[in-house]
C-alpha cells in the first residue's frame, strides 16, 4: 500500500505536535453535608429524655416509699371512711364483751390501714428500683454518647466532606 493509504487508515499525531494522554485520575469532590440529625437524636436526645423521665419517676416513687400516707389513694379513702372495712368480720369466740368487740374492730381497721401503707411502700420500692436503674442506664448512655460526639471528627467545623 501506498504511504498515503496507511495514513488514512490509522490516525496518528501530526508530526511535531506533542499529545498528552488523557487523565483518568479520580479526585474527591467537595460536597457540603449537614450534620446527621438522626445520629444526633439517637446519641444525645434519647438518653437525655430517658434520664429526665426516669429521674422524675424516681422522685415520685421515692415519695411513695417515704410518705405513703400522701400517695396511697386506698389509705386516704379508708381513713376518710369512704371505703369501709368489710362489714362481715368473723369475731373469734374469745372476744365476747362489747368493749372487746370494739377493740377488735379497731384493730382490724388499723390492720387494713397498715396493709394499705405497706402495699404503697412495696410499689414505691419496686418503682424506685426500676426507674433508678433506668436513670443510671440513661446517664451511662448519655456519658458514652457525649464522649463519642466529642471524639468524632466535627462536621460543623468546616462543614465539608470529601466524598469519593
Amino acid at each position: 500500500m501506498a504511504p498515503r493509504a496507511l495514513r488514512d487508515c490509522a490516525p496518528s499525531a501530526l508530526s511535531g505536535v506533542v499529545v498528552r494522554p488523557l487523565n483518568f485520575t479520580v479526585r474527591p469532590q467537595d460536597c457540603y453535608v449537614a450534620a446527621p440529625i438522626v445520629k444526633t437524636a439517637l446519641l444525645v436526645t434519647a438518653p437525655v429524655l430517658l434520664l429526665i423521665t426516669s429521674t422524675v419517676l424516681c422522685l415520685y416513687y421515692a415519695e411513695r416509699l417515704l410518705a405513703p400516707e400522701q400517695t396511697s389513694q386506698e389509705y386516704k379513702r379508708l381513713r376518710s371512711g369512704e371505703i369501709q372495712i368489710p362489714s362481715i368480720i368473723i369475731i373469734p369466740s374469745n372476744v365476747g364483751t362489747e368493749p372487746d368487740v370494739d377493740r377488735y374492730l379497731e384493730d382490724s381497721r388499723r390492720q387494713y390501714l397498715s396493709n394499705a401503707l405497706e402495699r404503697e411502700r412495696r410499689l414505691g420500692r419496686h418503682g424506685l428500683i426500676t426507674w433508678g436503674s433506668l436513670a443510671i442506664f440513661g446517664a451511662l448512655v448519655l456519658w458514652i454518647a457525649l464522649r463519642i460526639r466529642r471524639n468524632a471528627p466535627s462536621l460543623r467545623s468546616n462543614n465539608r466532606w470529601s466524598g469519593p
